[in-house]
């Protein structure tokens, strides 16, 4: 009996996935929830760091921590946006201008590498006045990328 009920938990999860033949628009998808997965650690580590800044976070020595995921994020950014795909099913805020302007793009995200760079290495300091100073840079770039190559809704 436990045979017959694990049989049908495997063809449960499977036929999904069988019935999904993989093709073009999956990997679009595949390609834009992963751009989508990498901006969402971008956003989370940022907000854990400004919350521990601010004293709203219910711990306070995590901030080298996020930074330096923050600055391993910025690493992946630009491959994860390299590919043109766009997703047939998943939504999107991102323009085509990225790609239709790939180098003012790229170069935003060096920026964005470099300060979340800086961030990573003030943070291991501790001074907090430094941490919040470099993080508003950190921003800026946020800002550029996101006033160009998103849209806004």
């Amino acid at each position: 009996m436990h045979f017959l009920k694990s049989i049908a938990v495997a063809a449960a999860v499977a036929l999904p996935m069988l019935s999904a033949a993989p093709g073009f628009a999956a990997e679009e998808d595949a390609i834009v929830k992963y751009r989508i997965n990498n901006m969402k650690a971008v956003g989370g580590a940022m907000g854990n760091i400004v919350a521990q800044l601010k004293g709203e976070a219910p711990v306070k020595d995590q901030i080298a921590a996020y930074a330096s995921i923050l600055s391993q994020s910025a690493t992946l950014s630009a491959p994860a946006f390299k590919d043109k795909a766009m997703g047939m099913e998943v939504k999107t805020t991102a323009k085509a201008d990225i790609w239709t302007d790939w180098d003012k793009f790229e170069g935003g995200l060096k920026k964005f590498e470099a300060e979340t760079a800086k961030l990573a290495e003030v943070a291991q300091a501790g001074n907090m006045g430094a941490i919040g100073a470099q993080l508003q840079e950190v921003g800026k770039t946020c800002k550029a990328c996101h006033d160009n190559f998103r849209e806004k809704h």
